[in-house]
C-alpha cells in the first residue's frame, strides 16, 4: 500500500467495491514461524508505567492457539478462519531474548504468559518447558511470571522446575468441580485429574485463598442453561474447601460468535436472543436465583473492593497503621455472607417447584433480610468508618480502587 501498488487483491482485506458491495477476500495463511515476527509493541506499557509506575507486569506471547476443543472456546473457531496449523510455539530463545529485552529497557521482572494454554500435552511440549525453565534461571536477574494452563498438564516434576525458575501464578482452567458440567464443555478431563492437579499445586504453596504467595487464579463457569441445584451446591462447597474468592459463583457462560455450545443449545431450545446472556434455563427456578446472587454479591463487593485496596495498598507500600492494618477478618466475613446467602437462596428457591411471583418474593424477602444484616454489620460493626480512616491514613484517592483493581 506503501509503494501505491493495487492493495485489491491482497489476503485478508475487505472494502467497499465500486458497485457499493463488500468484497472481503480470503484470509491469508498463518504465520507458522512465530520466530520471524518482530517483539510486540510496548507504547502502551509505557503508557502504564509513565501513568502508574513501577513493579508493573510485561505481557508475553509463547504460542498461539490451542490443541483441545471446549465447547465453550472460541480459540478453535477462530484458528479454523486462516488455513494452517491450530497451534505453533516460538522458540525458548526467542521468548527468553524478549525477556532479557524488557528487563534491559524498561526493568521488568514480572511477566504473563497470555498463550490460552501454555503447556502443550506432549513430551516434546514438556521439554520445552524444561528447557525454558533452565534458561529463565540463568538469566542472571530475579523474575516471576504466570501463564494458563489445563489441570492434566500440571505435571509434578515440570511445574517444580516452573516455581523454581519464577512461576508465581497459575490460571488453571477446571471450569467446574460436578462431572456432567465437564462433559457438556467437552473438557476430556475427570474430576480425579483436576483434584490431582490441585494437590500438586497446593504441595508447590499454589492457593487460591487471597494473599498466598504463590496464586491459583481458577477459571471457572458456574452458571450456564444446564446448570442445577446439585451442581450449584458442589461448586460452592468446593469455593468454601478452596478459599477460594466468592466471585467465582457469579461466573456464567458466554455466547461468543463460533463457539460449538451453541449449536447444542439451539437444539435444547435453550437459546434466547431477548436476554443479555443469549441463553435460558432449562429448569426457570435459576434465573430468579442467579438475579438475586449477582444483587446481593454487588451490594458486599462495594464493600469487599474497598477492603481489597487496602490490602494491596498497605502490601505495596510497605506501610499500615491502626485503621489498615489487619483487614483480612473483615475480608472474610464479607466472603461468608456471599457464600451463605448463595446457600439460602437455593434453599428457598429449590423448595418452591416453579417459578414465578412467589419465587421472586421468596427470595426478594430473604435478600431484603440479608442486606439489612450487612447494612448493620458495616455500620454497628464500624467497618465503614474503619475503611473510610484506612483511605486517610494511606492517603488514597477514591481511584485507588481502579488503580489497584488493575
Amino acid at each position: 500500500m506503501l509503494s501505491g501498488a493495487d492493495w485489491r487483491g491482497l489476503p485478508g482485506v475487505a472494502y467497499l467495491g465500486s458497485d457499493g458491495r463488500f468484497v472481503i477476500n480470503p484470509p491469508a495463511p498463518k504465520v507458522a514461524d512465530l520466530d520471524g515476527l518482530p517483539f510486540m509493541a510496548r507504547d502502551t506499557l509505557e503508557r502504564y508505567l509513565k501513568k502508574y509506575g513501577p513493579p508493573l507486569p510485561a505481557s508475553l506471547e509463547f504460542g498461539r492457539g490451542c490443541t483441545y476443543r471446549c465447547t465453550f472456546c472460541t480459540v478453535r473457531s477462530f484458528e479454523a478462519l486462516q488455513p494452517g496449523p491450530h497451534h505453533r510455539q516460538r522458540s525458548v530463545e526467542s521468548v527468553v531474548a524478549e525477556i532479557r529485552w524488557l528487563h534491559e529497557r524498561y526493568g521488568i521482572t514480572e511477566f504473563n504468559f497470555e498463550d490460552d494454554n501454555l503447556v502443550v500435552p506432549s513430551r516434546a511440549g514438556r521439554d520445552k518447558l524444561h528447557r525454558l525453565a533452565e534458561a529463565l534461571k540463568s538469566l542472571g536477574f530475579p523474575l516471576s511470571f504466570t501463564f494458563f494452563c489445563r489441570p492434566d498438564a500440571v505435571e509434578p516434576e515440570l511445574f517444580r522446575h516452573l516455581t523454581e525458575a519464577g512461576l508465581c501464578g497459575v490460571y488453571l482452567g477446571i471450569e467446574s468441580v460436578y462431572g456432567p458440567d465437564l462433559e457438556f464443555f467437552n473438557k476430556g478431563l475427570t474430576l480425579e485429574a483436576v483434584y490431582r492437579a490441585l494437590g500438586t499445586l497446593a504441595g508447590l504453596g499454589f492457593s487460591p485463598a487471597v494473599g498466598a504467595r504463590r496464586r491459583l487464579m481458577l477459571g471457572y463457569i458456574m452458571w450456564h442453561p444446564l446448570s442445577s441445584f446439585e451442581q450449584l451446591r458442589t461448586s460452592i462447597r468446593f469455593i468454601r474447601e478452596q478459599r477460594a474468592p466468592p466471585k467465582l459463583a457469579r461466573r456464567a457462560l458466554r455466547l461468543y460468535t463460533g463457539i460449538p455450545v451453541k449449536a447444542r443449545l439451539e437444539r435444547l431450545g435453550l437459546l434466547d436472543p431477548s436476554r443479555p446472556s443469549g441463553w435460558c434455563y432449562a429448569d426457570p427456578r435459576l434465573a430468579c436465583l442467579e438475579a438475586a446472587v449477582n444483587r446481593y454479591f454487588s451490594a458486599v463487593n462495594e464493600v469487599r473492593d474497598r477492603v481489597r485496596t487496602v490490602e494491596k495498598a498497605v502490601e505495596r507500600y510497605g506501610r499500615s497503621g491502626p485503621a489498615s492494618a489487619g483487614m483480612a477478618p473483615i475480608r472474610e466475613e464479607l466472603d461468608g455472607r456471599c457464600l451463605d446467602f448463595f446457600e439460602e437462596a437455593c434453599d428457598v428457591a429449590e423448595g418452591l417447584g416453579s417459578a414465578g411471583p412467589t419465587l421472586e418474593a421468596r427470595v426478594g424477602e430473604l435478600e431484603a433480610e440479608r442486606l439489612a444484616d450487612l447494612a448493620q454489620y458495616l455500620d454497628r460493626g464500624g467497618v465503614s468508618a474503619r475503611l473510610d480512616a484506612a483511605f486517610r491514613e494511606l492517603d488514597l484517592p477514591p481511584t485507588a480502587l481502579d488503580l489497584f483493581r488493575k
